[in-house]
């Protein structure tokens, strides 16, 4: 699998796990059947992208193979693995921090059987009308994404503003001088 030193895939290919996973959502949306949905991973140590990558192993898998979503494992028996190519059958485990995978397959974007889903996936087409709902969701995404920016912008300005300001009081203070003037004399004598 390319990737670079820090683990990143190449644009194109995360490009074309994205695709796949959202040819797979779609299809699930739109599956009156799967309506109480496809659980999300709740590991809250998996990057987005694998949680992106166990959404797509679920949506192609579906009930041939057991999901365990707290230790992100799933098993596929024999009779599974046989429509999916060179796979072997047994436990499949995304790589998490801190968890043994001793005697579990491996499971990332570079395995073979991720890329004979990600590839069954990205080869199946949306209909119209689920195009249209991609399109729709990306332009609410991006309208989101937008108006995140811009709070994060006048946040920054405000915080730019805030700290002028205090610059200000800062070089005013330094600028004051301390004079004495004498008010009244006071004379006394001690007898």
């Amino acid at each position: 699998m390319e990737s670079d030193q820090a683990g990143n895939l190449p644009a194109h290919r995360e490009r074309r796990l994205q695709d796949a996973v959202l040819v797979a959502e779609e299809h699930h949306l739109a599956d009156p059947q799967d309506a109480a949905g496809v659980p999300l991973l709740l590991l809250p140590d998996l990057s987005e992208f694998l949680r992106c990558l166990w959404r797509l192993t679920q949506h192609e898998l579906g009930s041939a193979a057991t999901f365990d979503e707290a230790a992100g494992t799933f098993d596929l028996s024999a009779s599974t693995v046989a429509s999916l190519g060179a796979v072997s059958p047994g436990r499949y485990r995304l790589l998490t921090p801190g968890r043994d995978i001793t005697g579990d397959h491996l499971y990332l974007l570079g395995h073979p059987l991720a890329q004979t889903l990600v590839d069954r996936a990205s080869a199946r087409s949306l209909s119209p009308a689920e195009k249209v709902a991609a399109q729709r969701r990306i332009r609410d995404l991006e309208a989101e994404r937008n108006r995140k920016r811009r709070a994060l912008f006048d946040a920054q300005d405000q915080i730019d503003r805030r700290k002028d300001g205090l610059i200000s009081d800062v070089e005013a203070r330094r600028r004051q001088q301390v004079e004495t003037d004498p008010l009244f004399t006071i004379a006394w004598r001690v007898e």
